[in-house]
């Protein structure tokens, strides 16, 4: 069961709840699921477990205030991940093992949640070592959650940057050609006259790039489409 707090987190209560800990979490005693915890959803990537306060591994989802935009209509894109990631979780357990810190890997119901936040588009992949990317290349191709719509990253938001729009068009008038990395992690280009060139977003958080010209994509290692 959950319910909506003044704050907009959404809290789950009663659940069972077992938090395993690889580090401090809980002692050893305590794996055994305890009955009548709260689960606090804070936003896509944090939840509070108890009095604890967690951070999915691998994972930056958008801020509860960010949104998304589809064309030139906004959608509260944060708030959606949100209630995904509580959707997801519903009346299941919840099991989460301490990598680094606060930063933990969460189960509910079996299935890792911070992946399944990045297969879904609801979360992007994060840190020095992304261990979603391949999750979020797919999701990205597939166009699922925030990548049916135009969305920065959230550290990017979370420093202030609103839209990429300008800059985007910017660079795309100076230098068309559109450096696409795929799911597979192939690096392909686009001319403007290619008929898939307009469904291709580039993504240069996720280091694909924009090229002045053909030859300069294949110097960077990119291909031309077989189609």
């Amino acid at each position: 069961m959950t319910r909506d707090r003044p704050d907009g987190r959404l809290i789950f209560r009663p659940l069972w709840l077992a938090v395993c800990a690889l580090v401090s979490l809980c002692p050893p005693a305590s794996l055994a699921a305890s009955r009548g915890e709260q689960v606090i959803v804070v936003n896509g990537n944090t939840i509070i477990i108890g009095s604890k306060q967690v951070y999915l591994r691998g994972v930056d989802a958008p801020e509860t205030d960010q949104y998304c935009l589809v064309g030139q209509v906004q959608w509260a894109c944060g708030k959606q991940a949100a209630r995904e990631l509580a959707n997801k979780i519903g009346g299941k357990p919840v099991k989460c093992k301490a990598r680094d810190g606060d930063n933990v890997d969460c189960f509910g119901g079996g299935v890792n949640l911070g992946s399944w936040m990045v297969s879904n588009g609801w979360a992007v992949a994060s840190g020095n070592v992304s261990i979603y990317a391949g999750e979020e290349r797919q999701a990205k191709r597939g166009k699922r959650g925030m990548w049916r719509s135009e969305f920065v990253r959230p550290w990017s938001w979370r420093r202030g940057l609103r839209s990429s729009t300008s800059a985007t068009n910017s660079e795309a008038r100076v230098c068309p050609i559109k450096g696409e990395i795929t799911a597979s992690g192939e690096k392909i280009y686009y001319q403007p006259r290619h008929r898939h060139y307009d469904r291709v977003q580039i993504d240069t958080g996720n280091h694909e790039r924009w090229f002045c010209s053909v030859q300069q994509a294949r110097r960077a290692g990119w291909e031309a489409p077989r189609k």
